[in-house]
């Protein structure tokens, strides 16, 4: 346990920086969407 929490403490900014350009990347594509749908 003690070699996952020093583990986890470099890995975790990685984390939320991908799982936020995953988050921003699927809600880009849906603004995308809607904005394409809206003027066409």
């Amino acid at each position: 346990m003690e070699a996952l929490g020093w583990w986890g403490v470099p890995l975790t900014p990685f984390l939320f920086v991908s799982l936020g350009e995953c988050l921003t990347e699927k809600s880009g594509r849906i603004l995308l969407r809607i904005f394409q749908e809206r003027t066409a």
